[in-house]
């Protein structure tokens, strides 16, 4: 698997800076203006592949953030994205009450018979709760959010089921 680089630019004071990153596995190594600056490893928020952190730089005395969500870096300075000027949602660790749901999904799997159907819809239910959880702010919100992801992947699991049942009946 090849390695993943990234290059942002930030203005500061006039002076334009390169940051390059390059994703290793589990590490972030960051290069400021062609320069080693630092190197990041993944902790609490990420886990199975999908990163979600957030780390601390520093460019002539301006602090900045490289938020890594997914696949994506993104440049952070004065609580906003660089790059869209949205205002920047700090990386959460997935709430414990979500293990719930992601299990309340998984079990879609074996009582669809395992298979492509069960498959999808459980992965896409659980991975569905785990993004959910760390949305917002709200935990009401959040929870209220996997629950009808929940219910409707176990409802849209046994129509699809149903339905192959039927054809192949």
């Amino acid at each position: 698997m090849a390695n993943k680089t990234t290059v942002l630019s930030a203005q500061v004071n006039g002076n334009t800076h390169e940051i390059e990153i390059t994703n290793v596995k589990k590490q972030y190594f960051v290069k400021l203006d062609g320069q080693d600056y630092n190197t990041f490893e993944i902790g609490k928020n990420s886990f199975g592949g999908g990163h979600h952190e957030d780390f601390s730089i520093e460019i002539e005395g301006i602090g900045f953030i490289l938020a890594v969500r997914g696949k994506v870096i993104q440049l952070v300075c004065d609580g906003r994205y660089a790059e869209s000027g949205k205002a920047f949602i700090r990386a959460r660790p997935v709430p414990t009450w979500t293990w719930v749901f992601v299990f309340l999904n998984v079990l879609i799997f074996f009582f669809v018979a395992g298979g492509a159907i069960g498959g999808a819809f459980a992965g896409g239910g659980a991975y569905g709760c785990i993004a959910a959880s760390r949305h917002s702010e709200s935990r009401v919100k959040n929870i209220l959010v996997c629950m009808a992801l929940t219910i409707g992947c176990w409802v849209g699991a046994a129509v699809v089921a149903g339905y192959v049942y039927l054809l192949l009946a």
